[in-house]
């Protein structure tokens, strides 16, 4: 190799090496309290359980403003760094972002929802489901009882079906929880006194069985005064019933069928106060 291309490479190898070590200092990076209203503004696409990341990586400082300001629920995660291990699910997560510096690919590549506010970028990253057949936005929901029927349509903001005219805590949607000492990823489903909730998925292939799992969160099967949830699989012309009270951890049924199968979920209780209920559904042989 010629020795000027061999110094203009060496040249070049080492302006790019500054540029990358020093680049932090040059830019003009977005004061904390951009971050906080942008947040404050976009408040309803943060949902409890979402893990609010903040980009670029260097700034604690903003995820210091942000925990300062409450300006998400205190079930949130907010932080800087984050490294799902490799084959795991990722949670769902909000990045907040200053818009002057790129996304990281592994984070653009799984945008699905981009607002800009001044200057800082929200993004909602798209979750891996593990529901298998049982797509919880496709299910119908709804619930009945002594003070009528109410529908439960899907949230596509909230990634939650929402049950219009009840409590705000009524909603099914996914979220972690903390069950038998762990967080957990499961399907949020808070019963109402006296009412049934269904959550209907419609015809699913089933692939030889079905698995039902329910728990309450460690504060609500620890309340003494707590209810029993009562929830029922059924598959097609099959059911089966659960029931939880005082006890930690998720409890289990399975119902075996093949083919295509009517699956739904019912669950209902004698009193909702702090019946925090989540469930899993599953097929496998």
């Amino acid at each position: 190799m010629p020795p000027l291309r061999s110094t203009a490479l060496v040249v070049v190898f080492v302006a790019s090496l500054v540029f990358t070590l020093l680049q932090p200092g040059w830019a003009r990076d977005a004061a904390p309290e951009r971050f906080v209203a942008a947040l404050q503004h976009q408040r309803a696409l943060v949902q409890p359980g979402d893990t609010v990341l903040v980009q670029p990586p260097w700034r604690d400082d903003v995820v210091d403003a942000l925990r300062a300001a409450s300006v998400v629920a205190t079930q949130t995660a907010i932080t800087a760094a984050f490294a799902p291990r490799h084959g795991d699910p990722w949670p769902p997560v909000v990045v907040v972002a200053d818009s002057s510096w790129p996304l990281p690919a592994a984070l653009r590549d799984r945008a699905t929802n981009i607002i800009d506010d001044d200057g800082i970028s929200l993004v909602r990253i798209a979750e891996v489901s593990t529901a298998g057949p049982f797509d919880l936005a496709r299910a119908s929901v709804s619930v009945s009882g002594p003070d009528g029927d109410f529908s439960c349509p899907w949230n596509p903001e909230r990634r939650r079906h929402v049950c219009v005219g009840l409590p705000e805590w009524m909603t099914v949607g996914q979220d972690t929880l903390t069950i038998g000492g762990r967080s957990e990823r499961c399907f949020w489903a808070h019963p109402k006194t006296g009412h049934s909730l269904v959550i209907d998925y419609g015809v699913v292939d089933v692939a030889g069985r079905v698995s039902f799992s329910m728990a309450l969160t460690d504060s609500a099967a620890d309340n003494p005064a707590g209810a029993a949830v009562q929830g029922t699989l059924v598959v097609g012309s099959h059911q089966e019933q659960l029931s939880v009270q005082r006890q930690r951890g998720f409890h289990d049924v399975d119902v075996a069928a093949a083919g295509r199968q009517a699956v739904r979920v019912e669950l209902r209780t004698d009193n909702d106060g702090q019946r925090h209920t989540c469930y899993r559904l599953a097929t496998g042989p």
